[in-house]
């Protein structure tokens, strides 16, 4: 059985362009064995936004035409989510 739970997130004050306070999200996922109720795995993911450097923001402007872009509290759970399940099963699959 899986155990996962939102415990806290800051949703992005400002655009995707211009933030004045980046989101972040905290995670936390356990895999539980439903008959004998031990825990198998657990993992957490605790994240805020940044900007990127300098280089890779030029980088992307210039060769890849893309602005800088900061995420908001969902996008940045979407992406704990998979690497919380990559971490799980790399680690059960040992």
């Amino acid at each position: 059985m899986v155990v996962a739970a939102l415990l806290d997130s800051r949703e992005r004050v400002g655009n995707s362009r211009k933030v004045e306070v980046p989101a972040w999200v905290h995670l936390y996922v356990s895999l539980v064995d439903a008959r004998s109720g031990e825990r198998l795995w657990g993992g957490a993911f605790d994240e805020e936004d940044r900007p990127a450097g300098w280089i890779k923001r030029s980088y992307g402007r210039f060769v890849g035409g893309q602005e800088q872009h900061w995420r908001n509290s969902g996008e940045i759970a979407g992406y704990g989510v998979h690497e919380l399940v990559d971490e799980m099963v790399d680690e059960l699959s040992r």
